[in-house]
């Protein structure tokens, strides 16, 4: 035998699942709202800029919208990673050679087998709970002699087609002792935007006219896939960071 709802407790339950629908559905509005429009502020007067793949974060609560950080030297350690060596090197070439776009001339690196570089590995860099160790990026930066230090490390990473590659990028300030900025984000190459805005990059980069046979390389060369990536990453930081000359240096 079926029991049913007495007229007036169903009408009662209909309404009330007619308010969640509409609540449900205005809130995924607001949502995407914020999202077109750039994204939110997280965070106590801390601006926080949302781009189509990776998001800038800037860590110090004095600064405005428009304001962006002067960077005299930066030091590029090589990024960090459960990776393999040679992903290593493309990666790093790869944010090295971006990053000049933005910060002509400014761009330091430690050599492999430097004084320094054994103070540049993940396990010095990064504490026991995942949070970067400011001060020990900072101590790098010191002995180096920059102004900045940007440590990259990926969290993410498939090195066979579709690939994928997460990653976070942290600006400590030397001088004033202190983590300013974090990129986070990252590209997979199996979702069918990314394969579009590869397709855009491609054309803008490239003087070939067969699009589709160079795009299939790129995104399954790791090599040029990592270039990408990091220039999808460099794009979001326009704006955020700027040299302290624009005169190129030596």
């Amino acid at each position: 035998m079926m029991h049913r709802l007495p007229i007036g407790c169903r009408n009662c339950t209909i309404n009330l699942f007619r308010k969640v629908v509409c609540f449900a559905m205005l809130a995924c509005l607001i949502f995407s709202a914020g999202c077109r429009s750039g994204g939110w502020r997280w965070g106590r007067h801390l601006p926080f800029y949302k781009q189509a793949y990776f998001s800038v974060q800037l860590l110090l609560p004095h600064m405005a919208e428009d304001d962006a950080i002067v960077v005299d030297s930066l030091l590029l350690p090589a990024p960090v990673g459960n990776i393999a060596e040679e992903s290593i090197k493309n990666l790093h070439s790869a944010i090295r050679q971006e990053l000049q776009q933005i910060l002509p001339g400014s761009i330091r690196t430690l050599r492999k087998d430097g004084s320094y570089a054994r103070y540049a590995t993940e396990a010095n860099l990064f504490l026991e709970n995942g949070k970067i160790s400011v001060d020990e990026g900072v101590r790098l930066g010191s002995v180096a002699g920059v102004s900045h230090v940007l440590v990259a490390r990926v969290l993410d990473y498939r090195p066979y087609h579709p690939q994928r590659l997460v990653m976070d990028w942290y600006l400590l300030d030397v001088d004033n002792e202190r983590l300013i900025l974090l990129v986070s984000g990252g590209m997979d190459a199996a979702e069918h935007k990314t394969r579009q805005l590869a397709k855009q990059f491609y054309k803008a980069r490239k003087a070939d006219s067969d699009t589709d046979a160079g795009l299939d390389v790129m995104l399954r060369s790791p090599r040029e896939y990592a270039r990408f990536t990091v220039a999808q990453a460099v794009n979001a930081l326009r704006g955020r960071v700027k040299p302290k000359s624009k005169v190129l240096r030596p």
